[in-house]
């Protein structure tokens, strides 16, 4: 039996073989945890790529369903691969920064953060041409000093409604197929259960059980009367 997805704690079950680790965002003012819309639209957002394991996969989904997101991209890995980073704004995603090294703030500086962030910004727009407009803190954490900061740079923190809680990891021993799909119903369980207008969907980027949930999540939303948007376009309501 595979354990429940797990947050806020480091979870060890030994019948499943499942590591969990995944906490609460830190409350900080000026970070958008919704839209400021009460119409039937959800953005997907999808954190800590680009990675070759399961990026084109979760691309074609995502085109397959004409579904448009946004993917909080992590510097270091964009200059692995840039080439996923390219193919992410062709299909029509938005792309934002999620650091340059998955660092949070308490383990570096603001200004380190900062920097980070704005070498991260200028490999994005090397290759997409467009300077990201939005900003993901690993695991949530901000302050009013990195806030500030990040206003003076045009960006804007983003937080999350709903997390998905897939970022489970299995060990080597974690095999079964289906053990893999039970884990991708219930975090698709999770995100139906909590949609709300405006919400805003925390994924992973690689995550084998996110893959498998994701058709069932978009097509169970659009079930439920939602569409899809960007954080651009979720910010901007006249536009949906």
């Amino acid at each position: 039996m595979v354990g429940k997805i797990c947050r806020s704690v480091i979870l060890l079950v030994p019948l499943s073989f499942v590591i969990c680790y995944l906490s609460f965002p830190a409350l900080a003012g000026d970070m958008i945890w919704s839209g400021p819309t009460d119409r039937r639209v959800i953005a997907l957002t999808f954190d800590d790529g680009p990675n070759n394991e399961g990026n084109t996969e979760l691309l074609d989904i995502l085109y397959k369903y004409g579904v448009k997101a946004t993917f909080f991209v992590i510097g270091s890995e964009v200059e692995k691969n840039p080439d996923a980073v390219h193919m992410m704004y062709d299909y029509g995603h938005e792309v934002g920064c999620h650091t340059y090294y998955h660092t949070r703030l308490g383990d570096v500086s603001v200004d380190k953060m900062v920097e980070g962030i704005k070498r991260t910004d200028d490999l994005i727009e090397s290759i997409t041409g467009e300077r990201p407009k939005f900003f993901r803190p690993p695991g949530g954490s901000t302050s009013s000093a990195l806030t500030k900061a990040l206003k003076e740079m045009g960006m804007k923190t983003v937080g999350w409604t709903i997390n998905a809680e897939d970022f489970t990891e299995f060990t080597e021993s974690f095999e079964i197929e289906e053990n893999y799909q039970k884990v991708a119903d219930e975090l698709k369980e999770n995100v139906l259960t909590k949609a709300s207008p405006g919400a805003i969907v925390l994924l992973h980027n690689g995550s084998k059980q996110t893959i498998l949930a994701l058709p069932g999540i978009i097509e169970g939303l659009r079930n439920n009367g939602y569409g899809f948007v960007t954080m651009s376009e979720l910010m901007n309501e006249e536009d949906l």
